[in-house]
């Protein structure tokens, strides 16, 4: 073999390398990211790395590891399989499961058998609710089918609200399980309660964004639970003709 080509396998071993062994926090570090995202702690290669916090929108993530498959890459599409915070904590956000993203258009996301979990009080701090709640619990989010292309395009899914509590003036009361379908709509993600549930609440939320976040329904407490869950419903207005009241923020 002569000696140019030695030098070729030489160089291509060397590049190999230095690709195999590229800092994540070099990458990342060059990428033009929105105001509104920030990262500190930025570990290992862009193969097998690790973010030890974040901020998305306001909200903070912790630790955040991912796996990068090299293989995907040769036809335009960046998979990586997640695994975000610890979804056995109950105050963190955490995620697991792949993701495929475009390397052409990165507005376009999909994902298969995708899990998210989010506390809860989290999002109630988002909504426009008549009077102060403190809630407990976990929303957990299991995607079977995910595509986005900017918006949301196709969503098969279901939703929880596990462990479902709201503070009272004598602790918290126990609110049962919610379960919801999950749909898109012109660009939207849709979440549907069908009013099995302790509330009876049969809900219809749109979520455009996490700061956009709009509800339609209508529930009727459960005649067990205390007094003043019965007296807080009335900042809703008057119950209908079946004795449900209507829910609009």
């Amino acid at each position: 073999m002569s000696r140019v080509v030695w030098i070729a396998l030489g160089c291509l071993a060397y590049v190999i390398f230095l690709l195999a062994n590229l800092p994540a926090s070099q990458v990342i570090g060059r990428l033009s990211l929105p105001q509104d995202i920030s990262f500190t702690g930025i570990n290992g290669t862009i193969w097998d790395g690790r973010i030890d916090s974040a901020v998305v929108q306001g909200i903070p993530i912790k630790n955040a590891k991912w796996q990068l498959d090299a293989l995907p890459l040769l036809w335009g599409s960046i998979s990586i399989h997640l695994d975000v915070g610890n979804h056995r904590e109950a105050d963190d956000i955490s995620a697991f499961g792949p993701l495929t993203i475009s390397a052409l258009n990165t507005d376009n996301i999909s994902a298969e058998n995708l899990h998210v979990y989010v506390p809860v009080e989290m999002l109630i701090a988002r909504l426009p609710l008549p009077l102060p709640v403190r809630a407990s619990g976990r929303l957990h989010v299991n995607l079977t089918e995910l595509e986005i292309d900017g918006q949301c395009q196709t969503v098969i899914g279901s939703g929880s609200w596990l462990n479902a509590q709201v503070s009272g003036t004598q602790g918290m009361i126990d609110f049962g399980q919610y379960n919801a379908q999950l749909d898109c709509e012109s660009g939207a993600f849709v979440v549907m309660l069908d009013g099995n549930n302790r509330l009876a609440l049969e809900a219809r939320a749109v979520v455009s964004d996490i700061n956009n976040i709009s509800v339609s329904g209508r529930f009727k407490p459960d005649p067990q639970f205390p007094q003043e869950v019965h007296q807080a419903a009335t900042f809703f207005g008057q119950t209908d003709a079946d004795g449900y009241y209507t829910v609009k923020l």
